[in-house]
């Protein structure tokens, strides 16, 4: 898959989709590692509807919106923040390649790069119409010590930093070691450590609207 340079004029739009079933450290610090280079424009935060290839969310559509809102909101970097709720209006099973195709009609010449982790990355072919959404975005993978190997994809090609990233062409992917918190979702909703690993203000509201509680007896 040969994909062309790409002529971005200066827009650097960072999108980061996931259940967020609940939003933690690790998602967190993977949002200020990208806002953290001056040269993205905005981070978009997507939480999904229903999940392509994973379980249904135990928190609705709307909380775990809201809980994004709230983090967002007490980040001094707020104003590059931007939560996207179109997998949600939209409703149905949330498909990676419909998202970036409506940022990319509403960001004429933005380059895109599409945020994810290793188990997701090495679950790319699986996805929907992959080879259409690598097309349009530059993969940043972040990838903790520990885990498996970010597995080659044909067509798709390695780059050694995010300046390679960026000048690339689309359909490029960058591993990226900035983040090694080992936090996982399941095992916060099943142990509700919330002081220890999510945000205060996405503990707070937890609390607030006592979510997550079935899952603790468990």
């Amino acid at each position: 898959m040969s994909h062309k340079p790409h002529s971005n004029n200066g827009n650097i739009v960072a999108i980061y989709g996931g259940t967020f079933d609940p939003f933690h450290k690790a998602h967190a610090a993977i949002c200020s590692s990208v806002l953290s280079h001056s040269e993205i424009s905005q981070l978009r935060v997507i939480p999904c509807y229903l999940p392509a290839l994973k379980a249904e969310a135990s928190a609705s559509a709307e909380h775990r919106l809201a809980m994004l809102e709230r983090w967002r909101s007490a980040q001094s970097g707020a104003g590059r923040i931007y939560i996207d709720d179109q997998e949600i209006t939209r409703k149905g099973a949330s498909y990676s390649v419909d998202t970036v195709r409506q940022i990319a009609e509403a960001n004429p010449g933005a380059k895109l790069l599409f945020v994810l982790g290793t188990d997701a990355w090495n679950s790319l072919p699986r996805w929907h119409q992959y080879q259409e959404l690598a097309a349009k975005v530059s993969f940043w993978v972040f990838h903790r010590n520990g885990e498996a190997a970010a597995i080659p994809h044909s067509g798709l090609q390695p780059r050694d930093s995010l300046h390679q990233l960026l000048t690339g062409g689309n359909g490029g992917y960058w591993l990226d070691a900035s983040v090694d918190l080992p936090v996982s979702s399941t095992d916060l909703r099943k142990h509700l450590q919330h002081e220890l690993n999510l945000p205060d203000e996405i503990a707070g509201y937890i609390n607030e609207n006592q979510l997550y509680r079935k899952a603790q007896s468990t």
